[in-house]
């Protein structure tokens, strides 16, 4: 397409998502530097975060180094061999979700181990994730005071309900039903333990709900282990770095 004003490829993208044709794989190519690709998307993610949810299932690549034939050719074959290998997008998002919940896992047991409950991490264990998110949440209780927590009552009430949506939603992707909805021309991915449900054209929704959720999760857990000397070495701790920077 010959793009007229200042319209770009990226922005025709995101009206063709907006019409709802999410799964079709979208080939892009400028004859800017990688660069400054990579700097215009970087600029229209920032300008407006929802476009996060239509920036998916494309490939982008610059003919600033040649435009001959089998310069072409080789670029377009790449982006067949991505489109044809790609995870399936909802198969992704389990991923993202069983990934980011582990690592909130381990890093709540270590610091329920580090305030006075050390069998959350025996070997052997009963205690289930569910078990541990409630474990902290009673150790931060103002009655308890087990934990310093500088974070007022009904903002802390909220991240743990974020929390725990986060954990339902990672139970749903890992033990799901996939069926057909007539009525939303879409499958339907639901779980026996809740009542929250996915459509499989939503996974670009809910990549960037995960996103939000764990920007609500870590300033709590952020200002805990800031506020607690006792959790002062977790810092270091590999899993939690991951968790810190890799999210």
């Amino acid at each position: 397409y010959s793009l007229e004003d200042e319209q770009s490829g990226i922005d025709f993208l995101i009206k063709l998502r907006k019409m709802g044709k999410i799964k079709e794989h979208f080939v892009l190519y400028s004859n800017n530097n990688k660069d400054a690709i990579r700097k215009n998307i970087r600029k229209l993610i920032d300008s407006d975060l929802s476009n996060i949810d239509y920036l998916s299932n494309y490939y982008f690549f610059s003919t600033a180094p040649s435009f001959n034939d089998a310069y072409l050719s080789k670029e377009f074959a790449n982006s067949i061999n991505i489109a044809l290998n790609r995870w399936n997008e909802l198969t992704a998002l389990r991923g993202e979700y069983a990934s980011v919940n582990t690592l909130l896992e381990w890093i709540t047991r270590k610091m329920l181990s580090k305030t006075g409950s050390p069998y959350f991490i025996k070997k052997g264990n009963k205690k289930t994730y569910d078990d541990c998110i409630s474990a902290l949440k009673s150790k931060i209780n103002p009655k308890n005071k087990k934990i310093i927590c500088t974070i007022d009552k009904n903002t802390t009430e909220n991240i743990f309900k974020t929390w725990y949506d986060c954990k339902n939603s990672r139970n749903i992707l890992e033990h799901n039903v996939e069926k057909w909805d007539e009525n939303k021309s879409d499958f339907l991915i639901s779980s026996s333990t809740s009542k929250k449900e996915f459509l499989e054209n939503d996974v670009a929704k809910h990549r960037v709900e995960l996103l939000k959720q764990l920007i609500v999760i870590k300033k709590l857990i952020d200002n805990l282990i800031a506020n607690n000397s006792c959790l002062d070495t977790i810092k270091k701790e590999q899993e939690y770095l991951d968790f810190k920077e890799g999210f």
